[in-house]
């Protein structure tokens, strides 16, 4: 059985200098500040990290990161970006990563490319990785559908999305143990369409 996420990882390896150049003025630095004013320790997981643009923001602010991704492209950008940080070609779904090693996971737009029933397995892993009181960030599109969408800006490639409520997220987090610390939701815009987000925090 072919992998749901076949066309997403072709879809970044294909066009990953161009995912890059598209999404490098969306970091979210007031986010980032806010989450690492949550941490009590150095070491942060960047789930989904692509090409490494959040990942040189918190080893400039002092962090050591790993960061994961499926995409190799994308991984050898961030490693040429971020050379101070350790980037793996690894899957979410079976993260091979010691237990208690990280104080935060930083989950930023990575989830929202996962089916609904891999949400748990994902989630339960990132409770072991992190350690007791470690914090965790989530950023997913409000909705409730699961869908392959084609990007004229990713060269027409295929990514599978899902979409979430803000209280599917809340049972989610909250069924693995985690306890919320806030969920909040925004909007953002680009040039095909309008979209509705939801964050949270929470703490192990």
């Amino acid at each position: 059985m072919v992998d749901y996420l076949k066309e997403t990882i072709e879809t970044y390896n294909n066009n990953a200098q161009a995912f890059e150049h598209s999404r490098a003025s969306f970091a979210q630095h007031s986010v980032i500040e806010h989450f690492c004013s949550l941490i009590s320790g150095e070491n942060i997981l960047d789930l989904g990290c692509g090409p490494g643009r959040d990942a040189r923001i918190f080893v400039d602010k002092g962090y050591t990161v790993t960061g994961i991704d499926l995409s190799q492209e994308l991984l050898q950008i961030a490693q040429a970006n971020v050379p101070e940080a350790t980037f793996l070609l690894m899957d979410m779904r079976d993260l091979s990563l010691p237990d208690h090693q990280f104080d935060g996971v930083w989950a930023s737009a990575s989830l929202l490319h996962l089916k609904k029933e891999d949400i748990s397995v994902v989630l339960n892993n990132l409770y072991r990785v992190l350690k007791p009181g470690g914090v965790l960030y989530i950023s997913v599109k409000e909705g409730n559908s699961e869908e392959i969408e084609n990007d004229p800006r990713l060269g027409g490639g295929s990514r599978f999305f899902s979409y979430h409520t803000a209280q599917q997220m809340r049972e989610y987090i909250e069924n693995v143990g985690f306890h919320i610390i806030e969920i909040n939701e925004s909007e953002s815009h680009n040039a095909l369409r309008t979209w509705n987000w939801i964050t949270l925090l929470a703490k192990k």
